[in-house]
């Protein structure tokens, strides 16, 4: 039997009233309290930066800004009341008889939340990257701070959880979502998104009106090095992300991929998505640049062609004509 979201969302809230301690704000459609998995900050009891969502119809999610766990609802109240998930859904079922709906209450994935930018604390996890060497030393290699395209105040962080870099994404001077890079080689993935968090869009802040072209790229090492470069953190766009962009009707969107000439991956994409819409505009790189990517272009040769105006201009391609030029090698 199926359980009505709210019914769930009900039941959770309930059961955080029951066993959580301190105080809780309750907004309609989430509550805030006391993360009960990390017990929150331990210097002031004040400290609420736990969330149950009720997500419109879809399964409950719980999310805590201070450790950055994640879960369902449900899963919640199974760590609560120290009983399996299956227990709590037959807890709900036995107080709700009757009530069914055709989406289920346990999901292979939580729906992410949609927080606003003034929920978002940082985690007690991140700590400032200059206090982790190894940390530091990749980001003053990679020579990011030089870029002319930075975030206002951008700030860099180090994960105890993680073991990685932490690059907030900005927008309107709040972190709205973030990213985690990979220090050492060996260790994989190479990025970590949160998984609850809707995705937003990197360096949105700095789009220059004058200049009508955004140049989307995959990371944001890249993209502060790049005029009106904005990062999505994959090589296509979420529904969200596209909202995010409708503001900039007027700009012309521009994909901007790794080195085609270097990178095989990139220029299957690039053909991929080509072929796909005939609407899409590409940066194609000259066959003379030698670098796999933006950041590496700077870090190798002390220039940066790619905050020129004119340098963007000459080498962006229609769909058809980036699609010629990669066929027979242009």
């Amino acid at each position: 039997m199926n359980l009505d979201p709210s019914t769930v969302y009900d039941y959770a809230v309930e059961k955080v009233y029951e066993h959580v301690p301190g105080p809780k704000r309750n907004h309609g459609d989430r509550l805030n309290f006391r993360a009960p998995c990390c017990g929150d900050s331990k210097k002031t009891k004040s400290k609420i930066r736990g969330w149950i969502f009720r997500n419109n119809g879809a399964p409950p999610s719980y999310w805590c800004y201070n450790c950055g766990e994640g879960s369902l609802a449900i899963e919640l109240v199974a760590l609560l009341e120290n009983k399996s998930v299956g227990a709590v859904f037959g807890d709900i079922l036995k107080e709700n008889r009757g009530q069914r709906k055709s989406v289920p209450v346990v999901a292979a994935t939580p729906p992410p939340p949609k927080p606003k930018p003034e929920d978002f604390e940082i985690p007690n996890c991140w700590i400032d990257l200059e206090n982790h060497k190894d940390a530091t030393t990749v980001v003053q290699n990679r020579k990011i701070f030089e870029a002319p395209n930075l975030p206002k105040n951008w700030k860099l962080y180090y994960s105890k959880k993680t073991k990685r870099i932490v690059l907030p994404w900005v927008r309107n001077n709040n972190i709205v979502y973030y990213q985690e890079r990979a220090i050492y080689k060996e260790d994989t993935p190479k990025y970590l998104f949160p998984k609850v968090l809707e995705k937003d869009l990197f360096g949105l802040d700095n789009i220059d009106p004058s200049f009508p072209y955004i140049f989307v790229l995959e990371g944001a090492f890249d993209a502060v090095f790049c005029k009106n470069g904005i990062c999505c953190g994959s090589i296509s766009i979420t529904n969200n992300q596209r909202e995010l962009l409708k503001p900039y009707f007027d700009f012309k969107i521009v994909w901007l991929f790794d080195n085609q000439n270097i990178d095989a991956t990139a220029k299957k994409t690039i053909m991929k998505l080509a072929e796909k819409s005939r609407s899409n505009n590409f940066f194609i790189w000259p066959k003379s640049f030698k670098a796999k990517d933006v950041n590496e272009h700077f870090i190798t040769t002390g220039t940066n062609p790619f905050y020129d105006e004119s340098f963007l201009l000459e080498n962006i391609c229609s769909s058809t004509q980036a699609s010629l030029r990669l066929k027979f090698n242009k």
